[in-house]
């Protein structure tokens, strides 16, 4: 009996040396910006128009990644256009983005839809006319 306590405790001080003794090793993560910086980013931002070319308010704005998932409305943001028919969605990583607005005037349903392309360091705003 006096062996086998002798030989757990040796275990359990082998193991506490074992443990305290591991380094713990920072690791940077590969593919990913760790210190992000904002001029990588470009804006988006759009104004909503009629055919006469007048500025619509009140019109919603969805921005999906995919064109399934805007068929889906599953969107990663969406706004609606103020009164001067802009609607601004500030920094985006490069890359593609689907879109679609729609807006209810009267009986009248509207919609315009489409693709932007956002590259690091440009700011685009988006005439779209809806019909």
């Amino acid at each position: 009996m006096k062996t086998l306590k002798t030989i757990l405790s040796t275990l359990m001080i082998c193991t506490a040396v074992m443990v305290s003794s591991c380094k713990k090793d920072n690791i940077t993560p590969t593919g990913q910006d760790t210190n992000p910086n904002l001029s990588n980013r470009g804006g988006m931002a759009f104004v909503i128009k009629n055919s006469a070319g007048d500025r619509i308010s009140g019109a919603s704005i969805g921005i999906a990644l995919s064109q399934s998932e805007l068929l889906t409305n599953n969107y990663i943001a969406s706004r609606v256009s103020d009164s001067n028919g802009f609607a601004d969605f500030g920094l985006w990583n490069p890359g593609n983005y689907y879109y679609e607005a729609d807006v209810t005037i009267g009986n009248t349903s509207y919609h315009g839809e489409g693709v932007l392309q956002i590259q690091a360091g440009v700011n685009i705003t988006q005439e779209l006319t809806i019909h």
